[in-house]
This record gives C-alpha cells, structure tokens and sequence, in this order.
C-alpha cells in the first residue's frame, strides 16, 4: 500500500506533498501570500465547521451538477487561475485543463505564464488570460 492510498486526511496528503516538492517551493506554498496569515486564517475558517459522516443514512446518488454560464458542469468548484503553477509543474495550467475536461469542472487559465494555447485541451488558438475552457465562457 502507498503513502498515498493510506493518507485518510488533508493534513496526510499535505506532509505527502510537501515531501515531494523541493523546499523552496514547498516553503512558498506554505506561506501563501506574504508571512502566511491569510492561510491561517482560512484553515481556521474551517476549523469553526465539523464534518461529520452519517454512516447508512440511506441516500440515494445525489446531483451536484449546476448550469453556469449557459452549460451543465458537474459541480459548482472549479478550478480557478494559479498564477504561479507553472514552478511546481512543467505545463501544469495544461494538465488542471485536461483535468477539468475529463471532470466537466469550470476552469479558468492562469494569466500569468505565456501559454502554448494549441496545446490546451477544448482552447481557442492564439488566446492567453484568463479564458475558460468551457465554450460560451469565454469573454
């Protein structure tokens, strides 16, 4: 069994990154932006929330799809613009595209990076910014 299959929290799947990451990039992550209090006080968001599993409650398969934009995504997140992801992975806004194709995900690509746009999956030619993938989202 791998790390991975035996991480049962965020907090598992966080040390596991970080173990992968070089550290510089890893201490960047952390930091988030400037001394690192606005990820604190996100974590602490949530932590003001339980989450609490209802083991054989008995329901059926629930729909979390949601029309945006004039078409049907199967959940109302997405994937918003990193920005920077481009250091943590070669071609990453090309990767989170293909990802949020195959999942039907809103996406939106990161303006900060010069893009190979023919390289992005469902992506007009030429185009960079912050465009969706999705057609009619475009503008």
């Amino acid at each position: 069994m791998t790390a991975l299959d035996r991480s049962v929290t965020i907090e598992d799947l966080r040390r596991l990154a970080l173990r992968r990451l070089p550290n510089f990039i890893g201490n960047y992550l952390e930091a988030g932006a400037g001394d690192g209090s606005g990820n604190r006080r996100d974590a602490d968001a949530f932590r003001k929330f339980s989450l609490v599993p209802r083991g054989f409650a008995g329901s059926g398969p629930v729909d979390t799809s949601v029309d945006l934009f004039g078409h049907r995504n199967a959940s109302m997140f997405g994937i918003s613009a990193l920005g920077n992801s481009g250091i943590y992975r070669y071609y990453s806004d090309e990767a989170f595209a293909e990802f949020a194709r195959d999942t039907d995900v809103p996406f939106i690509l990161s303006g900060g990076p010069p893009h190979r746009s023919k390289r992005l999956p469902g992506s007009r030619r030429n185009r960079t910014g912050f465009n969706s993938i999705r057609r009619g989202i475009r503008n």
